[in-house]
This record gives structure tokens, sequence and C-alpha cells, in this order.
């Protein structure tokens, strides 16, 4: 049974084992759809409001951290986004 007060918990290992297993294009869309099916699934009656956008932007960040640290260094690193672009 699910505890309606953990909207985006359950979502962290799905994260993590896309980027280990799938990379970090995985992980993102993993991310993004993991926030998507936290906001609208909603295991109790409480409606959405101020805290659950908080605790989803909370969970994005938590995200990007384990994307960024699960993804090897001469794949992605923070400037490597920026020194990219039109390269391809």
């Amino acid at each position: 049974m699910i505890r309606p007060d953990v909207y985006f918990t359950p979502y962290f290992p799905a994260v993590f084992f896309a980027t280990a297993f799938g990379g970090y294009r995985i992980g993102i869309a993993t991310s993004i759809l993991s926030g998507v099916l936290g906001v609208t699934v909603n295991f109790g009656g409480a409606p959405n409001d101020f805290a659950k956008m908080a605790l989803l932007t909370i969970f994005m960040i938590v995200c990007g951290i384990t994307i960024w640290g699960g993804t090897p260094r001469e794949v992605m690193t923070p400037w490597s986004v920026f020194w990219r672009v039109g390269t391809r």
C-alpha cells in the first residue's frame, strides 16, 4: 500500500536504474515521466497544492544530480552542454 503523502519517492529508483542501464537520455525521459506521474496520480484525496509543486522541484533537482552522477565524465560534464552545441 502506498501512502498518500509520498508523491515522488517511489520514482527515485526508476530514474537511477534507467540512467545506469539506459544512459542519460533515458534517465532524463524517466525523470520527466516520473514527475508527470507524481503530479497526476493521486493516492489520496489531497488536491495539487503548492507543497506538491515544491516537492516536484526538489524531485527534479535530485533527479538531475542523480543523472549527472551516473553519467561517465567524458560524455556529460556541466560545461559540455554549452561546448557541443552545433557541433553535430
